[in-house]
């Protein structure tokens, strides 16, 4: 890792098979530069296992690979432990289909009709609500 600079784009140099070895990754570790606060470069580097096939003679088409950066010991422990409790109010429905079933009306307060769409049914869209 090292900090970012415009002038570092080539870890083993601009001209990888003609190069004399200076100007590469190695220099750019080496001035041990600080990032503390500074926009950084992850260099990465990978090596392919190749299983050869029959349909890879003469030329190989394709070869895949990849990486994850997966954070390891970012947090101190999950945070999702302080998500509070979802609050539940005595004598709650939870649903607005609920609601027109124990009180004829919807949870906007409504008769549980469609207003203004022309469409008839409850809120859920489920049909005429038949109120007893």
């Amino acid at each position: 890792m090292t900090r970012y600079s415009p002038m570092e784009r080539f870890p083993s140099g601009e001209l990888v098979n003609q190069n004399d070895g200076f100007g590469t990754i190695d220099g750019w570790v080496a001035r041990n530069a600080g990032i503390d606060g500074q926009d950084i470069v992850l260099w990465h580097t990978f090596g392919l296992t190749h299983f050869p096939r029959t349909e890879d003679w003469p030329i190989m088409p394709v070869d895949s690979t990849g990486f994850s950066l997966v954070p390891h010991g970012f947090f101190d422990r999950n945070p999702t432990l302080d998500v509070p409790e979802p609050m539940k109010a005595h004598g709650a429905v939870s649903s607005c289909c609920a609601a027109e079933e124990v009180g004829g009306q919807d949870a906007a307060g409504g008769s549980g009709e469609s207003g203004g769409s022309g469409e008839s049914g409850g809120c859920c869209g489920a049909g005429p609500v038949a109120h007893g």
